[in-house]
């Protein structure tokens, strides 16, 4: 089993980078997403994966996501 983590500062504009390093993986992790409500799943989906998100909503930071294969 293959592992990823990474502290992302912003994930939504590295998701094309991301979506390259991951390949090959079983599970990714990534930490300080900013992601929020006005992203959608589909702006942060991985071929292959399941998503499992959280949000920190109303501040800057924080966030979590786990992909699954």
């Amino acid at each position: 089993m293959k592992c990823f983590y990474t502290n992302a500062n912003s994930v939504i504009g590295k998701m094309s980078e991301l979506r390259e390093r991951t390949k090959g993986y079983d599970i990714v992790g990534i930490v300080e997403t900013w992601a929020n409500s006005h992203i959608s799943n589909a702006e942060l989906t991985l071929d292959g994966f399941n998503m499992l998100r959280l949000d920190r909503e109303g501040m800057k930071g924080g966030g979590l996501l786990m992909y699954v294969n």
